[in-house]
């Protein structure tokens, strides 16, 4: 068959009008069991198309030259598993950002997985797909580094294939942490950690809690499987080129990884500013300056989550400045605590787009509640808690 865009057309299929304009249309085509000579023979009299052409086994020359000459590239497999695997995610996703299939595929190369990437171009390797003219962006992400503590003599003690499997078990664990709590992984960079980002590629709210949150679960669960990482986080501005982001921050949560001792979280000075309501931190006295960095905030250790405070989670939030140009939407809310208080029940819903407020708002209408005597009671859904539904009601009746 021939996947396109996650569409399977079946090869007989493909004389058929919409297969045609399916694949007529794509960039990106998989030959899945299909002889590059079979599909371009079926494809004889089309018009030429710049696209690439993934496949499996080997090829003779004839057909790389035949394929060429339609305007197509060629990516060719050593292993069936990359065809389906996370390799060819990666391949999508870095070709949508705008990268060459040269570059895509130097990237696979160099990407760390259970298994090594092992594949082949043939074709131009400056062809592009996505020709982005988006400017360079900046805002405020919050990044977390771990890696593996002792990696080399994990697989000297376990072989190669048991390190593998663990390997694979290890960043499966993280991606799933990191989506949970609405952060996004970066691919394995090698002897160089994991990278996620939180505030990026959508602004979410409490990114660096959520960070601190992924950091602290991806030690424990890593230790089930009887491994230790470090982990580092870093808040700060970064700039977004190509949907990559890059920034002094995201260095620095780097080396923050590397100071860290085994299966602890080590979180800079700009981040500890986001978090110190929700987490025990404890300041590191002794520590070196970073190689690269010149910074003398303070490193801290996050010991945990704190357990036993009682405070609402806005009020328990970082200091903010005033409240300004939202009167009309207080004066509304005010309107229905007004009609609540008269007997007529009332429910309010805010709705914005992320960033624009709307915790800020809430935090402001109750600090009023309270200063009138009011008793106010705050529920808040959880990223990490779509599996317990009465959580939220649960933790409420806790306090």
């Amino acid at each position: 068959r021939v996947d396109v865009a996650g569409q399977q057309i079946p090869f007989d299929s493909l004389d058929q009008l919409w297969a045609r304009d399916a694949i007529a249309s794509a960039h990106v085509l998989m030959l899945d069991g299909v002889e590059l000579s079979s599909f371009l023979e079926e494809q004889a009299g089309w018009p030429g198309r710049r696209r690439l052409l993934v496949l499996t086994g080997p090829v003779p020359t004839r057909h790389l030259a035949l394929a060429q000459d339609t305007g197509a590239a060629v990516l060719r497999l050593a292993n069936s598993a990359d065809f389906a695997g996370n390799a060819m995610d990666g391949l999508l996703r870095q070709l949508g950002g705008g990268l060459s299939l040269g570059e895509v595929v130097t990237w696979l190369h160099r990407r760390a997985a259970p298994q090594r990437f092992d594949g082949r171009l043939y074709g131009d390797p400056e062809l592009r797909f996505v020709h982005s003219d988006v400017p360079t962006s900046r805002r405020q992400v919050t990044s977390l580094s771990f890696d593996i503590v002792g990696s080399t003599a994990m697989i000297t003690e376990r072989g190669d294939e048991a390190y593998a499997e663990t390997l694979a078990a290890v960043h499966a664990r993280w991606t799933d942490i990191v989506h949970r709590l609405g952060g996004q992984p970066d691919d394995p960079q090698g002897d160089d950690g994991v990278m996620g980002y939180f505030g990026h590629p959508a602004a979410i709210e409490n990114a660096a809690v959520r960070a601190v949150e992924a950091g602290l679960a991806i030690v424990h669960t890593v230790a089930e499987l009887g491994v230790e990482v470090r982990v580092g986080i870093a808040t700060g501005l970064v700039a977004v080129k190509g949907g990559q982001p890059i920034g002094l921050s995201i260095h620095l949560a780097a080396r923050l990884q590397q100071a860290a001792a085994p299966g602890t979280v080590l979180v800079s000075e700009s981040t500890r500013r986001l978090v110190a309501h929700a987490f025990s931190l404890n300041p590191l006295n002794e520590w070196s300056p970073f190689k690269g960095i010149d910074s003398t905030e303070t490193v801290y250790l996050v010991q945990g989550r704190c357990l036993d405070r009682q405070e609402l989670r806005l009020e328990g939030s970082p200091a903010l400045a005033p409240l300004v140009g939202r009167h009309a939407e207080l004066a509304r809310l005010q309107d229905c605590w007004r009609a609540t208080r008269a007997g007529d029940g009332r429910l309010a819903v805010v709705s914005a787009e992320a960033g624009m407020g709307k915790s800020r708002l809430v935090r402001e209408f109750r600090h009023q509640l309270v200063q009138a005597g009011a008793k106010v009671l705050e529920c808040q859904c959880r990223a990490d808690a779509s599996s317990s539904p009465f959580l939220t009601l649960a933790e409420a009746l806790r306090r």
